[in-house]
C-alpha cells in the first residue's frame, strides 16, 4: 500500500505593509486641532491667566505628557498656525536670504492658508480674534516670538540680524489687522503691516 504523500503547502508570501506617511501628518494635525480648540474655548471662558496646560490637555482628552509633546509651553496651543508659516519659510530657504525674499515666503504660506479647504483660515481667525482681545495671551505670543528668534535666523539662513525680528513683527501685526477688518485678505494684511513697518523704519 502506497503511503499517501503529504504535500506542503508553500508559505504564504508575507506582501508588506504599506506604510502611508500621510497617516502621521493627519494623526498629528489631528492632535494640534484638539488641542488648539479646547484652548480656545477654555480661554474664551476664563481668561489665558486662569488656564493651564493640564486644564487644556483634559478638555482635548488627552494627557499632559501627550500636551507637551506637541505643546513645550501653555501658549504653544495658540500658535499652531504661526509655526506653520515658520517651517514653510525655512522649508523654501536654501541659501542666505534678505527681507524681501523672506516676506515673499510668508505671503506664498498666507495664501495657501486663505485658500486651504479644511478651515485654516477660520481657525486662524478664532485663535488671533482671541489673542487681540486678551492681553495676557498677546503678551504670552509676543514673548515666545521673543524666543524663537535666534532658531529662526539660524533655520532661515538671515545674515542681516533685523529680517527676523522685523518679519515677525510684519506677521504678528498683520495677524492683528485681519482679524479685525471683514474684506481683508491675509496676503493684503502682511503687505500692509510691512509697508507700515518700512516707512517707520525710514530715517
Amino acid at each position: 500500500m502506497t503511503k499517501a504523500r503529504h504535500q506542503q503547502r508553500p508559505p504564504t508570501p508575507r506582501i508588506p505593509m504599506e506604510f502611508d506617511p500621510g497617516v502621521r501628518v493627519r494623526h498629528r494635525l489631528a492632535m494640534q486641532r484638539a488641542i488648539e480648540t479646547a484652548a480656545v474655548a477654555l480661554v474664551a471662558q476664563r481668561g489665558f491667566d486662569a488656564v493651564t496646560a493640564q486644564d487644556i490637555a483634559a478638555e482635548a482628552e488627552m494627557t499632559q505628557r501627550t500636551f507637551f509633546r506637541y505643546c513645550p509651553a501653555k501658549v504653544d496651543a495658540f500658535r499652531f498656525g504661526v509655526h506653520h508659516v515658520h517651517r514653510f519659510v525655512g522649508a523654501l530657504v536654501r541659501d542666505p536670504v534678505d527681507f524681501e525674499a523672506v516676506t515673499e515666503r510668508v505671503l506664498q504660506c498666507l495664501g495657501r492658508m486663505e485658500a486651504d479647504p479644511t478651515g485654516e483660515r477660520e481657525r486662524l481667525r478664532r485663535v488671533w480674534g482671541l489673542v487681540v482681545s486678551d492681553p495676557a495671551l498677546s503678551a504670552a505670543m509676543a514673548a515666545r516670538d521673543a524666543e524663537q528668534m535666534v532658531d529662526l535666523r539660524s533655520v532661515w539662513r538671515c545674515p542681516d540680524p533685523f529680517v527676523v525680528p522685523i518679519t515677525l513683527l510684519a506677521l504678528r501685526v498683520s495677524l492683528e489687522i485681519w482679524v479685525s477688518a471683514d474684506d481683508a485678505t491675509l496676503g493684503d494684511a502682511f503687505r500692509s503691516a510691512c509697508a507700515r513697518l518700512r516707512d517707520s523704519l525710514r530715517p
